[in-house]
């Protein structure tokens, strides 16, 4: 017997299906079979190890597959969720909806793709054994996709303009995007849970990260 269920991505906790319906970025569903219950109950008790630690990059990756491969853009679009991008957005309408759920997909397959370079410059970055190792070995990388994510971001934040005459559903899909992966339950919140260090040096760093990505877009003119 199969069914289907959703977890939180960096939790890995049973979710249900309306928080997955208003949490798509940091939803993973998937098929869980169930065998037929043997007369002997010890049978029950699984026989091999506990299963491998995933890096939170590799946990990312997955999460952001479906923004990739655009698989998840052949889903119908909800009628709660439809409901939530016209009463939060104004400007929006139902027959903008489509176009703010392909929108959230192409910019997240962006983000996903500078998430997927980060992870190709280092062969051993998804090989940890624990949270412990994946928070202070790999922090290098997780420092580089915030400011690599934010930088992106801030430029698309730059090039709105509030008299294009789809303003309304671009800033729509921004603040989803943002949301999805800054948010407080969002993909960079789960970088709690293995203990990722980001000290004032850090967010100095980070800072200055923004101010020459403002700088380049400003100094480009407006568009």
């Amino acid at each position: 017997m199969t069914t289907k269920a959703n977890r939180d991505a960096g939790s890995g906790k049973f979710v249900s299906e309306a928080y997955a319906e208003e949490n798509p970025g940091t939803t993973v569903t998937e098929t869980i079979e169930f065998d037929d219950v043997p007369d002997d109950p010890s049978e029950l008790v699984p026989d091999r190890e506990d299963a491998p630690y995933r890096t939170l990059l590799e946990v990312w990756r997955a999460v952001l597959e479906p923004a990739t491969t655009g698989e998840m853009r052949k889903d119908p679009i909800s009628p709660q969720w439809a409901t939530k991008m016209v009463t939060t957005y104004p400007g929006v309408g139902f027959a903008d909806v489509e176009a703010i759920h392909h929108g959230v997909f192409d910019l997240a397959g962006e983000l996903a793709e500078l998430l997927d370079n980060e992870i190709a410059t280092d062969d051993e970055c998804l090989k940890k054994a624990s949270a412990e190792e994946d928070g202070t070995e790999n922090a290098r990388h997780y420092k580089d996709v915030l400011a690599l994510w934010q930088v992106h971001l801030v430029q698309e934040e730059l090039t709105w303009r509030p008299t294009h005459k789809d303003a309304a559903v671009q800033l729509a899909i921004l603040s989803e995007v943002q949301q999805m992966f800054l948010g407080e339950q969002g993909l960079v919140a789960h970088l709690d849970s293995i203990g990722f260090q980001f000290d004032d040096a850090d967010k100095e760093e980070l800072q200055q990260h923004l101010v020459n990505a403002r700088n380049m877009i400003l100094s480009g003119g407006d568009e």
